[in-house]
């Protein structure tokens, strides 16, 4: 283990020799390690470069810059009428954004801004890289003591001295609740990895377990904490695989320890016992770790008001390190590095720490992959029949007072007292630079308008679109907001300009390339240890030059694809064949009928109970199994009703095994009916339960068992039948689709053949349909078909495999199945999950079984052919995701696919393609057309021209067009605000 203990990663107030230095309070490294942020009592962010902290040979250098911004809008009082010491800061996972919670009661969401940087006002100070305020949240009433993301990034979780926490919805940065959960100060909280809790930690002695789906509460636990006393921070933390949580400031036997919680009960026996005062913070590190014996572990870091820092292995009772006198205050928060070698840690005395270690020290870590394989075995947790749900908390409405700079901007001085003389000097008017974030310059409130009964929200400044705002609807009625971010995976880091050492995929914007501590060779002199010299041009922006060969941007000229290659003259027009058009009379195999069917269900007559809902067909001359049947005596009337079973007829029944009907086995009968022919598919829906008979008849039915619509008549046996929501699909075996709604009543897609899509060789490998009503169709020959029932009525491509030479196809999703029964109930909720939040990547796996890894390669191209033919193929696989994303109504993988088609056509210089898109997205300028939709899958265009024109703006050969889009974005928001 190596200690580093940095002097300058301090936060100081005051001029020169009369400096002091002030607490920490907080830290966080971000997720590809370049950086760290802390912060403290003078209400400042400071954001470092991370590799000096753990290299002094690198620290000692003046190329290398450390400090690379300094973030201070909790101290300009503009939330609130006193300096917010900063109680915590923590970075995204997916990196895009910094969060930073203060006592001035405020959440602000800090971004990258490409504009940005120079030098600060009112200081010496330079910014390195800009940082702007992107977003800033209210509601509490109290300090803000701790933050958390959770796994992936769709929720912020916050926790305050008011005693309540909140959860905002990332992608719009709407309040998704607020609750009013503890007795007392909250001062810890961190979401479950599995994404199914909410754990907060209080001054009121308990852990607090809350579900993700309702926000109600599933455990408290208080027996660890009984005679713990109050403490600054109680900061928790899940453990990788989401089975335990490391709490802080617990007590046993006059002992402070700190209670590991078991997710299996909820209890905790094992406490980790060492230090000699009150256990303030704690981190598992991020990765787990593989035994010799192959069994798992997890290593974790306390810290406490002894001013020590231990490092613990779970599964042993002692401690990897504990390091003494690291400090001479007590230690208040814990970081790891996303790989878990190095662990950053910062105290009360203004101080920072970092451990680094070794493998050899930690042991053999395990791949992401299997701890992901762990976290989706844990079951999603089924709310109670009577939940215990807190009062939600209104919403707030929190009064501003104007800063120092607002009444400067009034621009209302009192008239000179009598007496005076008009002053004969000429007063110069201020030029505002750059306006405060939700402040507005132009339309400053006097103290008579702040009182008026419409006050605009100073924490949610006015949209900014030539367009109205277009209505968004959530769950809980709470009001939409005009801002509307875009929501990035977990998984996609967030692009800046320059790569990081460690990682060429992760960069960073205006961060110098900094050596590899593990390449510097120790008889170098200090001017060689860097592989750039930096040349301080203007103060307000470091100049890199000499970027290594490997890392630096490709200088790809702007370019038109195909142009590259050179093709033989093609001759005169001749006749090559014809077209071979055949009338197609295709059949669907029927399945076979069974002597028995059935579906299980979560349905409306279980409500808070795990078991399922269940419709059986029993058909005619089907035989019964009664040894299997429970025959006590002892069983209810509602029992032995099941068990009688005719020897003829079909019946259609539907049964429950409500904890309150005491039933055994099958389950008390909800309904019954007689069909007067064999069933051959059964399917549910969100309300309904639709049935397929063999002489051709569709019935449907309510969850009591009254017939939602009439029987209805198909033009042949149903082969296939699908339900999804309020939405029934039925394909019939002569290559026939019906689709109907069952909430109104109506078809949805009339009598549609899909002969033209099959063959005598070409049959259905699977059938999908979405919840706006889309169906999707994979097929045996490779492609995968969507009916656009609404605005082009025929069928689109989706996917084929033909793009498995694209460079944005993932070869790696080949589904792996297991034959125990536990494991292949995981597969099919993870299934049912991709394919609802997923489906593009859902038909790709699929597809990804049909491709025959021999064809993927052809040796006869040349490099310049072969390169031609990816880029091809990669641009068109793109386009056809962004189509087929809109059609299937999936947000996530439009965006996904939005942003590689960009950085794609920034690297390549295809500009005819990217103007284009921004052209069509942009729409008209300063005029409204009718036929023109602001929004496309609850994005607003020009929130997605501006990130798509960000990212072109960062490139090279396309860098001009994204400026003049950005500059134009910034010409509308300007004229619309006036």
């Amino acid at each position: 283990m190596k200690l580093t203990r940095p002097g300058w990663t301090v936060h100081e107030v005051g001029d020169h020799d009369r400096k002091k230095r002030q607490a920490i309070f907080t830290l966080d490294v971000h997720p590809d390690g370049s950086r760290l942020a802390t912060g403290g009592i003078d209400a400042i962010i400071r954001v470092w470069t991370a590799a000096p902290i753990k290299n002094e040979r690198l620290a000692s250098n003046d190329k290398v810059p450390k400090q690379l911004s300094t973030l201070d809008q909790h101290s300009e009082r503009v939330y609130a009428p006193y300096l917010g010491p900063v109680l915590s800061v923590r970075w995204s996972n997916s990196g895009r954004y910094l969060a930073s919670a203060s006592d001035d009661r405020a959440i602000i969401i800090w971004a990258i801004d490409p504009n940005g940087g120079g030098k600060v006002f009112g200081s010496s100070e330079v910014n390195i890289e800009g940082w702007k305020a992107e977003r800033v949240l209210s509601g509490h009433d109290s300090d803000v003591t701790e933050i958390a993301w959770s796994k992936n990034d769709m929720y912020l979780a916050s926790v305050a001295m008011d005693g309540c926490f909140m959860v905002h919805d990332t992608r719009t940065f709407e309040r998704v609740i607020k609750i009013s959960g503890h007795d007392s100060s909250i001062k810890g909280v961190g979401f479950d990895p599995a994404g199914h809790y909410l754990a907060t930690a209080s001054d009121d002695r308990s852990l607090k377990l809350w579900r993700t789906s309702d926000w109600g509460l599933q455990a408290s636990v208080t027996d660890p904490f009984i005679d713990s006393p109050r403490a600054f921070v109680r900061r928790l933390s899940w453990s990788p695989d989401g089975a335990s949580i490391l709490c802080a400031n617990a007590i046993t036997d006059s002992v402070f320890v700190a209670a590991v919680v078991e997710r299996e009960n909820w209890s905790s026996q094992m406490k980790l016992v060492g230090h000699e005062n009150s256990v303030l913070c704690t981190a598992y590190s991020p990765r787990m770790y593989r035994d010799t014996d192959g069994s798992f572990y997890n290593i974790c870091a306390t810290g406490s008001t002894d001013s020590v820092v231990s490092v613990w292995k779970i599964n042993t009772s002692k401690p990897l390190v504990v390091v003494k006198d690291l400090f001479e205050r007590q230690v208040l928060d814990l970081s790891w590095s996303r790989d878990g070698s190095a662990l950053y840690c910062c105290s009360a005395d203004g101080s920072i720490a970092a451990l680094t270690f070794t493998d050899a020290e930690l042991g053999t870590a395990v791949q992401d992959l299997e701890v992901d394989n762990i976290l989706l075995q844990y079951e999603k947790p089924v709310p109670p029949a009577f939940p215990i749900m807190p009062a939600v908390q209104p919403r707030a409405v929190l009064q501003k007072e104007p800063s120092h700079l607002e009444r400067l901007m009034e621009n209302k001085r009192p008239a000179p007292a009598a007496g005076e003389g008009a002053s004969k000097k000429k007063r110069i008017a201020p030029t505002l630079v750059e306006a405060l974030p939700g402040v507005d310059p132009f339309q400053a409130q006097s103290a008579a308008s702040a009182a008026a009964p419409n006050i605009p929200n100073p924490f949610n400044p006015p949209s900014t679109s030539a367009y109205p705002p277009q209505p968004v609807y959530y769950h809980n009625n709470i009001p939409s907001q005009t801002f509307n971010p875009p929501f990035m995976p977990s998984n996609m880091l967030m692009p800046m300009t320059l790569p990081h050492p460690q990682n060429p995929d992760v960069v960073g914007y205006w961060l110098p390339y900094v050596k590899d501590p593990k390449e510097e060779n120790d008889d170098d002199d200090d001017d060689e240890q860097t592989s750039e010299q930096i040349e301080e041009t203007d103060p307000s922006r470091v100049k890199i030059t000499n970027i290594p060969a490997a890392l630096a941007y490709k200088n790809v000229k702007a370019r038109t694809l195909g142009h590259g290659v050179k093709r033989q003259e093609v001759g005169e027009t001749r006749d090559i064949g014809v077209v071979n058009h055949v009338t197609k009379n295709v059949d669907i195999a029927v399945p076979k009928i069974k002597s028995y069917l059935y579906h299980q269900f979560m349905g409306a007559a279980t409500s808070g109970n795990k078991e399922l809902d269940r419709v059986e067909v029993r058909n005619a001359g089907g035989v019964v199994d009664l040894d299997d049947m429970d025959t006590d005596e002892n069983s209810d009337k509602a029992h032995n009703e099941v068990q009688r079973q005719p020897k003829n007829g079909t019946e259609i029944l539907m049964l429950s095994k409500r904890s309150d009907t005491h039933t055994k086995d099958n389950g008390k009968v909800i309904w019954v009916d007689y069909a007067p022919c064999n069933v051959v598919n059964v399917a549910v829906g969100s309300a309904f339960v639709g049935a397929s008979l063999e002489n051709g008849f569709l019935r449907v039915y309510t969850f009591s068992g009254r017939k939602l619509l009439p029987d209805v008549m198909l033009d042949s046996p149903c082969s296939i039948l699908e339900a999804e929501g309020t939405k029934l699909l039925a394909i019939t075996s002569s290559a026939n689709m019906y689709e109907y709604c069952t909430r109104q009543r109506k078809v949805l897609i009339e009598k549609t053949s899909l002969a033209a899509l099959l063959g005598a060789d070409v049959t259905i490998k699977s059938v999908q349909l979405r919840p706006n009503g889309v169906p999707a169709v994979v097929l045996s020959n490779g492609t995968a078909y969507a009916y656009d029932y609404k605005e082009l009525k025929t069928w689109t491509l989706v996917s084929s495999t033909k793009y498995v030479k694209s460079a944005a196809w993932d070869r790696r999703g080949r589904q792996r199945h297991s034959s125990s029964s536990a494991a292949q109930s995981t597969q099919s909720q993870h299934h049912y999950q991709l394919q609802q939040s997923s489906p593009i990547s859902q038909i790709e796996m699929l597809l990804n079984e049909m491709v025959d890894e021999k064809s993927i390669e052809d040796v006869t191209l040349k490099k310049d052919e072969r390169e031609e033919e990816e880029a091809v193929y990669t641009y068109s696989h793109l386009e056809t995701r962004l189509h087929a994303a809109i059609l299937l109504d999936s947000p996530a993988e439009f965006k996904s696919s939005m942003v590689t088609y960009a950085r794609r056509l920034s690297d390549e210089g295809f500009r005819g393609k990217a103007e284009e898109f921004l052209k069509e997205y942009m729409g008209p300028v300063f005029s409204r057309a009718e036929d023109f939709i602001p929004t496309v899958l609850g994005y607003k265009k020009r929130d997605l021209v501006k990130e798509f024109a960000g990212i072109l703006a960062k490139g090279k050969t396309l860098q001009k067009l994204g400026q003049e889009y950005i500059e134009l974005l910034k010409q509308i928001n300007s004229e619309s605000a006036v």
